[in-house]
């Protein structure tokens, strides 16, 4: 393997169409995750189109050789096996009940509403005067949210330290 060229392939921006139903020009966003931390992929194929090595792009997990073959032929099942259900609403009778380190998530068209109806939607809201003693989106200065997600996490990162190691306190 050390001598063959690889090739890389980022799984985080492929499409499909669909293999049933009509779904006209739309395409479904396929996008491979980490089973462990939800995080996108990167393979490496040869010339010949065989897998060699998936790995996540966050934690490292990694599948080499035959294991990367034999994991991506199991995400392309699973892959197949949820567009049929997705876009036939066919229950298989034998679903996948050993999943791998990864997956492919599918994240199907869906209609959006156009960006002046959803400004519209928001300017709209921001009017709307809030009932005395709710907590809403305009008691938050900007950014506080997601430096009260970030605290969150810190939070619970440091609890699952202590957990993994209980002498550590």
């Amino acid at each position: 393997m050390p001598d063959e060229e690889l090739f890389d392939t980022d799984m985080n921006t492929v499409t499909i169409g669909w293999p049933f139903g009509d779904s006209g020009n739309k395409r479904a966003t396929l996008k491979g995750r980490c089973q462990n931390c939800w995080a996108s992929l990167i393979a490496k194929s040869n010339k010949n189109h065989k897998y060699r090595q998936i790995t996540c792009r966050s934690c490292g997990e990694t599948v080499t050789g035959k294991d990367a073959e034999d994991e991506w032929e199991r995400m392309l099942k699973e892959q197949l096996d949820n567009a049929v259900i997705l876009s036939s609403s066919i229950t298989l009778a034998q679903r996948s009940t050993n999943p791998g380190p990864f997956i492919w998530k599918i994240f199907p068209p869906i209609d959006r509403e156009s960006s002046e109806l959803f400004l519209k939607r928001i300017r709209t809201a921001a009017q709307v005067k809030q009932r005395h003693g709710k907590l809403g989106r305009g008691q938050f200065p900007l950014g506080a949210p997601g430096l009260l997600m970030r605290q969150a996490g810190l939070l619970v990162e440091g609890l699952r330290s202590c957990f993994k190691n209980p002498n550590g306190l």
